[in-house]
């Protein structure tokens, strides 16, 4: 991809945008922050770190 950024939109106001001036580390905190403020906003159960780290994975690895 060309753009300098990657959307996912989920239609519920949280949005992630991928970086890719920003490591995939960093981009992966960000994910990370918003998806548990997400999950609490919606009283679901947090993805561990297992789990939250395969997820990012599987949207984003081809940026690894």
């Amino acid at each position: 991809m060309s753009n300098e950024r990657v959307t996912i939109q989920t239609g519920s106001g949280f949005e992630f945008k991928y970086e890719k001036e920003l490591s995939y580390l960093q981009n992966y905190q960000k994910w990370r922050v918003l998806n548990q403020q997400e999950r609490s906003a919606y009283n679901e159960t947090h993805l561990s770190a297992e789990e939250a780290e395969q997820s990012f994975s599987q949207q984003y690895g081809n940026f690894k």
